[in-house]
């Protein structure tokens, strides 16, 4: 069952990381070029934090919906930025 939560982590955790990244890059004042290597060189430690937070949880499905509805909403909030931005 171990597998499930981590496979949970390196699926929906990927996307919530590029999610979370892509939203401080969006938001920051500075340009985005000068921030690519930042977000490059944070991307893989906060992705493998996430797959660890996900394995130490005890049940599966939790760790499926509190990462679904994770992505839903960072996903909803690039979203509306692209569109309030515009």
């Amino acid at each position: 069952m171990m597998w499930s939560r981590v496979a949970a982590g390196a699926t929906l955790g990927l996307t919530l990381c590029i999610a979370l990244i892509s939203a401080v890059m969006r938001l920051w004042p500075a340009p985005w070029p000068s921030l690519l290597v930042p977000a490059v060189a944070f991307f893989f430690p906060l992705w493998v934090a996430i797959m660890i937070i996900c394995a130490r949880v005890q049940r599966t499905l939790p760790v499926w919906g509190v990462l679904l509805v994770f992505n839903a909403v960072i996903f909803l909030a690039l979203w509306s930025t692209r569109h309030a931005l515009v």
